[in-house]
Formats: C-alpha cells, structure tokens, sequence
C-alpha cells in the first residue's frame, strides 16, 4: 500500500510490480486523468515521496526499474531539493538491489540509463551539494559498472570540480576503480597526478597549496593500491 501510495504522488498512477500486466484500456484511462493534476503536487511532498521510497525497508520487492521510471525524472528538475532527494533514492535503492550483479542485456541497460543520468548530475549540476551527493552516494555496488570507459571519463571530469570536497570524493572513486580497469583507469590517473604536482608548483595562496597536497595524497594512494 505505501508503494502504491509513492507511485501515485511520483508518477501519477498506481504501483505496478515487475512482470505484472499491463492494466487494461478503461483503468489506463482513469489513470491517465488521475494524473492530470501531477503538477499540482508539492515540492515538499514529492521530496518526502522520494526519501521515504530511498529510506524505507521494501525488501522482497524488486524496485530498480520502478526507481528508474518514478525517481529518475526529477534529476531533471528545477528544484534543487528535488534533484537531491532523486538522486540520494536512486544510490540507495540500487546499491541494495541484485540488479547490479545481474548480467543480462535488460539489466545492463537499466543501469547503465541510471549511470548516465546521475554522472551527468554529479559533474554538471549547478549546485556543489547536490554533486557532492551523488558522487558520495555512488556506492562499491556501482563499482563493476563504473568501470567502464565512458564512466570513468566522467569521473575525470569531476576530479576538476570547483569545490574541493569534490574533488576528494571524485578520487576516492577513481582509486577504487583503478583495480576493476587499471587499464584504463591508471594513465589518467597518472596524468592528473602530473597536473596536480604543476598546480602545486605554480599554487599562490597556501590554502591552495594545501588542497592540491592533500589531492595529490590521496592520488598517490590510489596509484599505489
């Protein structure tokens, strides 16, 4: 019933669990104008949807592709809260989903779309916070699928992120997986470990100094493993 009740204020119809049914033409209809009115909806109640879907135990039910339809869509959002609250619910409900140990052609998709979207919220949205949760959020899980090339150009990316903090959690994720694609993760690294050492050299102010000391720490360390 509270999965129910999620659906309706997210998406506009009822919850419908994976493999069910489709519902049939008149019930799709009433849903459709039931939903008219999903705009209508409070910031404040669709982020309390969204950390109660991110927070509450539903074991036993298989969310990912549920998560995917009903949560993702609010990264797109104008509300900073709301971006947030989508993508700390996402991290959550796929790091305890078996979906990311799967390797069927259907799950690969369904978390490679989630990747995507939240890479590009950790590398491209306007508010540090919200970067900050996302890449914090990016859970060990992740990690086989993060692997892969064009996720790990993303990362490198967030490694060159405005705010410090940032940046810290964006080599602690490439240092993890420096072990799952050393391959590929490794001449990048190096390359950013060069960069530093410049800024470093050429840094005015000692408070960067010392953040380009405490990246270059860490990405020594990550080298190392």
């Amino acid at each position: 019933r509270l999965l129910d009740m999620l659906s309706h204020i997210l998406t506009g119809h009822g919850y419908r669990p994976l493999g069910a049914p489709p519902p049939l033409p008149g019930a799709q209809e009433a849903q459709v104008n039931g939903g008219a009115g999903q705009k209508e909806k409070s910031t404040e109640l669709l982020v309390l949807a969204l950390d109660t879907l991110g927070s509450f135990d539903f074991s036993g039910h298989a969310l990912a592709e549920f998560v995917r339809d009903a949560a993702l869509q609010y990264l797109d959002s104008d509300e900073p809260s709301l971006r947030r609250a989508s993508a700390l619910t996402c991290c959550r409900i796929f790091s305890r989903d078996s979906i990311c140990y799967q390797a069927s052609s259907h799950s690969i998709e369904v978390i490679f779309d989630v990747l995507d979207k939240l890479l590009t919220a950790g590398i491209a949205d306007p508010e540090p916070s919200i970067r900050a949760a996302v890449l914090g959020g990016l859970h060990e899980t992740f990690d086989r699928h993060l692997a892969q090339a064009e996720n790990v150009r993303s990362l490198f990316i967030a490694l060159n992120d405005e705010c410090f903090e940032n940046r810290l959690l964006a080599v602690g994720l490439i240092g993890r997986l420096a072990a799952h694609n050393p391959a590929y993760v490794m001449p990048s690294l190096r390359k950013a470990l060069v960069q530093l050492l410049t800024e470093l050299e050429y840094a005015p102010a000692p408070r960067a100094r010392e953040e380009c000391t405490h990246l270059l720490t860490q990405l020594v360390a990550a080298t190392a493993r």
